[in-house]
This record gives structure tokens, C-alpha cells and sequence, in this order.
């Protein structure tokens, strides 16, 4: 978005600018429960007025569910609601003692057994999906989480800008809300690391920054770090990461 220059200060205002910019951008589609999962630099582009747009929104931009809509705002927000997770955990071991009394059917060769099973394991299965998402999708009832799943699988998405869960190996990946916030933050850190490399070569090598341009690169760098907590759920509000760095 914006780079230091071969010689000369670094802009730091219009820097700032455009983070804000899109800070706010991320902010609003949160609140709208849209996910922009290939969210990077070079998705991103300023127009001639200096206004920062988001390119590129392909199959990697999800819209949430419309029944799920009005918990975006909350999922936004990214904490945990621990009684969901209470809630769905105690709802798998339900799950997991129906298995084992269709099992012990099936074992006494009742009649209808094996469909009992099949649908025993498959609740199973849905309350594990439930179990998952309450951890993840904030603000959501296990069974909300359970359709917003739907359609947030990522499948265009760029692995050195991408939040943990869009990469996890153990379970399904997937993104939500939250996962702009990580986004944001890898976006936000790239930015510094392309000014302090800049600023670098500038000067043959050493830091180059004058103390302002060092303080704001440390600054953003805070913000960017806390945004890309491995949780989900702990990552800050967008409308507060906007607010800190105007």
C-alpha cells in the first residue's frame, strides 16, 4: 500500500491513512458477517482520491448465512462464550451414549440395529461439528454454529497471510468473522516489514528510521501481533484496532 521512499522521509500520515482505511474496511465486514479470506497487500489497492479498495473477491469471500446475520456483530467481537462450549460438550456425550446403546442393539442383534447405529454416529458426528464451533464462532448457539460452518470452507486462499484455522491439519478448516482480524494483522505486519526493509536499503543496510518512523513501525507491529492470536476468540475488536491506530 504504501512503501518508503529511495530518499527522503517516510510518509507516516498517509501510511497511517490507508491502515485505518482498511482497518475500518475489515471492521465493516465483520459487522456485515462477510469473510474476506485471501485478504493481503496485494488484494488491496488505493485509488487516485487515496482511497484504499479491496480486489480481487473471488471464491475466497464468504457471506454469512442470512439466519445467522444477526450474530455477526458478536462474532465480531471474538470471546468466548464458555457456556456454548459447556452446552455442546455435554450434548456429545449424549451423542456418545446413544452410539453406545445402538451398539450394544446391534451386538443383540435387535431388528433395526445397524440404522439405529448409522444414525447414532451421524448425531455423533453433528454435535462434534457443534462442539468445534462453539469454541470458534462466537456468539453463536451450537446449532447456529453449526450453519454457519456451511460455505466458510476455505478454497482460494494464500498460506503465508492465512489465520491458523484456515490451515489446521487435526479437523476441517475453516474461517469466520475473526479470521479478518488475523488477516488484518498479517497484512498490517508485511507492511512494516516492507517500510523497515525499505528504510534499510535506503541508508546501505542500517535501520534508517528516524526515531518517529521507528516508534510508528513498533506500533503498528503491537497491533499487528495482537491480532494474530492462534484463538479466534481472542483476537481485538476491529472498530477498537481502527480507533487505536487513528
Amino acid at each position: 500500500m504504501c512503501s518508503a521512499a529511495a530518499a527522503g522521509p517516510l510518509n507516516l500520515r498517509l501510511c497511517n491513512r490507508l491502515l485505518v482505511q482498511l482497518a475500518e474496511a475489515t471492521a465493516a465486514l465483520g459487522r456485515a458477517g462477510v469473510v474476506n479470506a485471501d485478504a493481503k497487500p496485494q488484494n488491496t489497492t488505493v485509488t487516485a482520491a487515496g482511497q484504499v479498495q479491496l480486489i480481487d473477491l473471488d471464491g475466497a469471500t464468504f457471506v454469512m448465512p442470512e439466519d445467522c446475520r444477526a450474530q455477526a456483530a458478536a462474532m465480531a467481537e471474538a470471546r468466548l462464550a464458555h457456556e456454548e462450549v459447556q452446552e455442546a460438550a455435554a450434548d456429545l456425550e449424549g451423542a456418545e451414549a446413544q452410539v453406545l446403546e445402538a451398539m450394544v442393539a446391534l451386538a443383540l442383534a435387535r431388528p433395526g440395529a445397524v440404522e439405529e447405529l448409522d444414525g447414532a454416529e451421524a448425531q455423533r458426528d453433528r454435535v462434534e461439528m457443534w462442539r468445534e464451533a462453539a469454541s470458534d464462532l462466537v456468539g453463536l448457539t451450537a446449532a447456529a454454529a453449526t450453519k454457519a460452518m456451511v460455505g466458510y470452507r476455505p478454497t482460494v486462499i494464500t498460506d503465508c497471510f492465512a489465520p491458523p484455522e484456515a490451515l489446521d491439519r487435526h479437523c476441517a478448516p475453516f474461517v469466520c468473522v475473526a479470521s479478518n482480524v488475523w488477516l488484518f494483522g498479517a497484512s498490517a505486519a508485511y507492511l512494516v516489514g516492507r517500510v523497515r526493509a525499505a528504510a534499510g536499503a535506503r541508508t546501505g543496510g542500517a535501520p534508517g528510521l528516524s526515531r518517529k518512523e521507528a516508534a510508528w513501525c513498533d506500533a503498528v507491529a503491537t497491533v499487528a501481533d495482537e491480532c494474530m492470536v492462534r484463538e479466534p476468540w481472542l483476537r481485538p475488536d476491529m472498530d477498537d484496532v481502527a480507533a487505536r491506530l487513528r
